[in-house]
């Protein structure tokens, strides 16, 4: 439970510190699109590599005593959370350039270039929060714990 809490408070200081360090709306912030695009090529990606079943497993970290309790399905969860992480890196890139290619041709108007790289920009950082903060950190409490410490820590 204090890994959920950790994470919760990890995302209310980006939001504390965005609204605070801008004169910009918070919605700015926000293109549910973008946040799609990471999601599904995540999930699809581990869905592919893993099946459905993990690919849940890593956005809905439940049971995991039961999961750290065999080595072997621990292994290949640790595998599709690293996964997860170079997928989701992956996918900020990927919309990066596909953004970019779509901005290529407005570049004689400035207002349309600008907000279009405002939303090619927020892909980039939502796959970071998501392999950096959320993957990762369940693949470091995995690792270093088992059974019912991990189930513990997590608050699954």
């Amino acid at each position: 439970m204090s890994r959920v809490i950790s994470f919760l408070i990890l995302i209310l200081t980006i939001v504390v510190g965005i609204t605070l360090s801008s004169n910009l709306p918070l919605a700015y912030f926000f293109d549910p699109l973008s946040l799609a695009f990471v999601i599904g090529i995540v999930f699809g990606g581990v869905a592919f590599s893993y099946g459905p079943s993990l690919a849940f497993r890593v956005f809905f970290p439940f049971g995991l005593a039961r999961l750290a309790a065999d080595p072997k399905q621990r292994h290949t969860y640790l595998r599709a959370l690293r996964r997860s992480s170079h997928l989701s890196y992956g996918a900020g890139i990927v919309n990066l350039l596909i953004a970019g290619i779509i901005i290529l041709p407005n570049m004689s108007d400035p207002s349309q270039a600008g907000s279009g790289l405002a939303v090619a920009l927020l892909c980039p950082l939502y796959s970071v929060i998501l392999a950096g903060f959320l993957f990762d950190g369940i693949r470091d409490a995995v690792e270093q714990h088992s059974g019912d410490q991990c189930t513990a820590i997590l608050g699954a």
